[in-house]
């Protein structure tokens, strides 16, 4: 099987709405995906030469865009792509979380304050809870504008943290 991805972005939006029956008209796909009329265009003429989409006259003025099976094989493979890519990014992140937690643990460190109410702030709460050291204590508080984690009183920006490569 190739696994290679044969759309761009525009293109997989496409396929998704008229897969769900968006695509009414060229003009309320535009306005759905908030994508120029002529790259709508463009992208349902090039989806249509690769055979991912058809089309079916239900008049002179209106057609109907229909996925193809080989469409729907595409948008899942870009689909499973892209989850794949997003599991594997959120292991990174949450295993920098770990590596400061253990940093700081080492260093003698017992208590974390994790403070924000974002995603970094409930993927650090999860990293804790999966550590296996049965005396580190933490509590959540959801204030404050950005996601940090507090050890002894010194700040560290959780963004900063999972962003090291």
């Amino acid at each position: 099987m190739n696994d290679t991805i044969d759309i761009n972005e525009n293109e997989w939006r496409l396929l998704q709405a008229v897969e769900s029956g968006e695509a009414s008209s060229q003009r309320k796909l535009a306005g759905h995906l908030d994508i120029s009329l002529g790259m709508v265009n463009l992208c349902l003429r090039r989806l249509i030469k690769k055979g991912y989409i058809k089309t079916h006259g239900l008049n002179k003025r209106k057609v109907k865009y229909l996925l193809t099976p080989k469409g729907f094989t595409e948008k899942m493979k870009k689909t499973y792509h892209y989850t794949q890519k997003t599991i594997s990014e959120l292991s990174r992140i949450k295993s920098n979380i770990q590596n400061e937690i253990c940093a700081q643990y080492l260093a003698g460190q017992r208590d974390f304050v994790i403070a924000g109410s974002g995603e970094l702030a409930d993927l650090t709460e999860i990293a804790i809870k999966n550590l296996k050291y049965g005396d580190i204590l933490y509590k959540r508080k959801e204030e404050g504008s950005a996601d940090v984690l507090i050890v002894a009183g010194e700040k560290f920006p959780l963004l900063d943290i999972v962003s090291k490569s």
